[in-house]
C-alpha cells in the first residue's frame, strides 16, 4: 500500500484539528512532496513553486475542517496550492506589465464586485448560438473534449491549420460578442 493511500491513524484526525505540532509535522512531512508539484506544474521557477507550497501548507493549517483520510487530505493541499501558484503567477505577469495590484483567486470569488457584472450575465448558449455550426463543433471538441487540432482534423477532414483557424476566429467572434460597446 503507497503511503498516500494510507488511512489516518486513529486519533491523528482529532491531532490535527487540534493543531498539534508533532501530527502537523508529520502532515507537512507527507504533504510537502504534493504541495510542490502541484505548485511546480504552474510555476517554473523552483523558489516561486516552493512559497506557493508553504503558503498552502499555510493556509491547511489554518483551515477549519480538515479531510479524514490521507488522500482527501492530499487532494486538498494540491488544490490549494495550485491556486496559490497561480495568484503568484499572476501577479508576476500584472508587475510585467506594469499594472497595479492583482486581487487573487480566492479575492476574486469573494469579491462579487471583483467580477464584471455583464460577465455574469452571460448565457454561453445564446452566444455559440450566432456562431457558424462548424465553428461550434469545433470548439466544443477543443474545449470540452480536450481534443487537439490534428485530432479535430482528422475526424473533420481539415487541415490542422484550418481547425485552428476556425478555432481562432470562433473564440475573436465570441470576444466580440461580449465586449462592451465602445462609444
Amino acid at each position: 500500500m503507497s503511503l498516500s493511500a494510507a488511512p489516518f491513524a486513529a486519533d491523528f484526525h482529532a491531532r490535527l484539528q487540534a493543531r498539534e505540532g508533532t501530527a502537523w509535522r508529520e502532515a507537512f512531512t507527507r504533504l510537502w512532496p504534493v504541495a510542490l508539484s502541484a505548485a511546480g506544474q504552474i510555476l517554473r521557477q523552483r523558489g516561486e513553486a516552493e512559497d506557493a507550497a508553504s503558503s498552502a501548507l499555510a493556509d491547511l493549517a489554518a483551515g477549519s475542517a480538515l479531510p479524514a483520510t490521507w488522500p482527501a487530505l492530499e487532494a486538498l493541499t494540491a488544490v490549494i496550492a495550485r491556486r496559490r501558484a497561480i495568484s503568484l503567477l499572476r501577479a508576476r505577469n500584472a508587475a510585467k506589465r506594469g499594472a497595479g495590484e492583482t486581487l487573487s483567486l480566492d479575492q476574486l470569488e469573494c469579491e462579487p464586485a471583483a467580477a464584471s457584472v455583464a460577465f455574469a450575465a452571460l448565457d454561453v448558449a445564446t452566444l455559440l448560438a450566432d456562431i457558424d455550426p462548424l465553428r461550434q463543433c469545433i470548439l466544443k471538441e477543443h474545449f470540452i473534449d480536450g481534443r487537439t487540432s490534428e485530432e479535430i482534423g482528422s475526424r473533420m477532414q481539415l487541415k490542422p491549420a484550418t481547425v485552428r483557424s476556425h478555432l481562432f476566429r470562433a473564440l475573436q467572434e465570441l470576444r466580440n460578442q461580449v465586449r462592451p460597446p465602445t462609444p
